[in-house]
């Protein structure tokens, strides 16, 4: 309820009742001098408190005489990493000189960095990495202090997917806090002069900025993904790793994540993998049976290399349909694209294909596997018949489907047909789950030697799961 003397919010939103404060610059280190700006437009007393996250660190009353108000603070480490300024100004009740509120007031924050928090590692390493060669990673820091920390080397491309950044602890842990200290604000009641609420004035707090999806699309590469550590670097040491980069063309980021008690950093550093020649099939996720595939390699070099043998060999589901190697000649540094005709087996399975290429003392390689699929589904053929007393029946089966996946089950009985066989595997199995569902899988298997002839270890399993289900059902007793 609004009581008769306060105005309400959409007549008077209270923005008369706000100091602008300013300070003199975006952020503070330990020792600095903080110098703020307070419009004071009127002569009376006010109440400055510094406040953090959690509590008040100090207050001060000041004189103001109706110009400007400049007041200076130095920088502690308790004020780290965000401190806010509150200042409450009074103006005499008796006074005829203005027409703003008795009352005013401000809040504005202060981002403070505290040296002695921050990490920065650093990573030493060539500028350009080879495929399928080792590598020197060094790690050190720059003030020669020890930490801890992790090494991640990741495919850039797989990163864009979702435009991950390097992780930053530093900014995590001391970024903006939000004001921990709760205000209340009285005086309207009290003195009957215009205002406004300070909530709905003042926004304060810390939050991230929003990230925007990536849309970039995502090449079929093999992954490069490789993860070390924790490791621990001594004082004023520098640490050395060995990295063995794998069959890649592309681009990879370094990232070191450090720590140390309650100091933090991060350090990044994209290298690209390349060398003189290199070669990159291109085939699709998968690969059906009886297929025909153009497998195009494209064939990178620098102006180095001139004539470049490009030579693939099968493996497995795919056979090669038509020539073993191609001839590529090269006039500039560049890249040329050359096609081979790939034919899949009647069989599914899995492919491997091998392509290499050779020019001098250069060469690269690269190796391909891709599932062949069958994509139909599978296919049951059912011939039933009715035998009479005496009588002779005979049937020639053709089997569907392809060679080597096809099989026949003949099932007799005196009853209708169950199609029991197809369900046995289902039905003979340890019992789990609720009352309901170990019930139905122990009690049919009681009469399963009625209805089916079983193996002597599949009569012993039958006899184990029925006597596991009883056990079973007795610790569902309450």
């Amino acid at each position: 309820d609004r009581d008769w003397w306060q105005p309400g919010g959409e007549e008077a939103p209270g923005g008369v009742n706000v100091l602008t404060l300013a300070a003199d610059k975006e952020e503070y280190q330990i020792g600095d001098m903080v110098h703020l700006t307070i419009p004071s437009a009127v002569a009376g007393r006010g109440l400055l408190s510094i406040e953090n996250g959690t509590r008040i660190l100090r207050t001060d009353w000041f004189a103001a005489d109706g110009a400007q108000k400049r007041y200076s603070f130095r920088v502690t480490a308790d004020m780290a990493p965000t401190v806010y300024v509150h200042v409450a100004l009074l103006q005499p009740h008796l006074q005829a000189n203005n027409d703003l509120p008795i009352r005013l007031y401000g809040v504005i924050p202060i981002h403070i960095i505290n040296r002695a928090s921050v990490l920065e590692p650093q990573i030493v390493c060539d500028d350009v990495f080879e495929p399928e060669n080792s590598v020197l990673v060094r790690v050190k820091e720059k003030n020669s202090s020890p930490m801890t920390y992790t090494l991640a080397i990741i495919d850039e491309g797989l990163l864009d997917l979702t435009r991950f950044k390097t992780p930053d602890p530093w900014g995590h842990f001391y970024q903006r806090q939000a004001l921990g200290v709760k205000t209340w604000d009285i005086y309207n009641l009290v003195a009957g002069a215009y205002g406004g609420k300070l909530e709905r004035l003042l926004a304060i707090g810390g939050g991230d900025k929003v990230q925007l999806d990536s849309q970039r699309k995502a090449n079929r590469f093999p992954p490069m993904v490789r993860f070390y550590g924790p490791f621990e670097l001594k004082k004023g040491g520098t640490n050395s790793h060995t990295i063995d980069i794998p069959q890649y063309v592309g681009s990879v980021r370094i990232m070191l994540v450090a720590g140390q008690g309650k100091s933090f950093g991060a350090a990044e550093k994209t290298v690209p993998i390349r060398k003189p020649l290199m070669v990159l099939g291109t085939l699709p996720r998968v690969l059906s049976v009886n297929e025909s595939v153009n497998l195009p390699v494209a064939v990178f070099a620098d102006d180095k290399i001139k004539d470049v043998q490009v030579r693939i060999k099968t493996h497995g589901a795919a056979q090669l349909d038509g020539e073993q190697a191609k001839v590529v000649q090269f006039t500039e540094k560049g890249d040329q694209l050359v096609t081979f005709a790939l034919k899949c087996d009647a069989i599914a399975g899995v492919a491997k294909i091998d392509i290499s290429a050779q020019s001098g003392s250069e060469s690269a390689a690269q190796t391909i596997e891709i599932d062949v699929r069958n994509p139909m589904q599978a296919v049951v053929d059912v011939v039933d018949a009715t035998l009479e007393s005496g009588k002779t029946w005979r049937k020639e089966v053709e089997l569907a489907g392809t060679p080597g996946t096809n099989h026949v089950t003949l099932e007799v009985s005196r009853i209708p047909p169950i199609n029991l066989s197809k369900r046995l595997d289902f039905l003979i199995q340890y019992p789990y789950g609720c009352i309901e569902q170990t019930t139905s899988s122990a009690f049919p298997q009681l009469y399963l030697s009625k209805l089916i002839s079983l193996p002597q270890d599949e009569q012993r399993q039958v006899q184990q799961n029925v006597t596991a289900g009883i056990d079973r059902l007795r610790h569902f007793q309450t």
